[in-house]
């Protein structure tokens, strides 16, 4: 009996995203979405500010379409907000670190 061969080296080229940061080294960036009760002056907030004019941009489309299409819609804007790598950051209620 002969041995099966060695495996092949992997060529995984999987991109998927790293886990979250550790949250004691963690900072916003201006594509960040903030939410919650602590992040003050949220509504100034770069990422605060395309989120909101991006929204609004597709209301008309939005109320306009039937179910499919809103739900088609929101499948879209979301595809495009990470996409563009926007992530929703929101107090955490143990620590009051941000988190995606």
């Amino acid at each position: 009996n002969t041995p099966p061969p060695s495996p092949e080296p992997s060529t995984n080229t999987n991109t998927s995203p790293s886990p979250s940061p550790n949250p004691s080294s963690f900072s916003f960036t201006d594509k960040d979405i903030l939410g919650g009760q602590k992040y003050g002056g949220k509504t100034k907030h770069p990422g605060n500010i395309f989120y909101r004019d991006f929204i609004n941009s597709k209301k008309d489309e939005y109320n306009a379409g039937n179910d499919r299409e809103k739900k088609l819609l929101i499948r879209r804007v979301y595809r495009e907000l990470h996409n563009d790598e926007r992530r929703f950051m929101i107090e955490m209620k143990d620590n009051g670190k941000g988190k995606d």
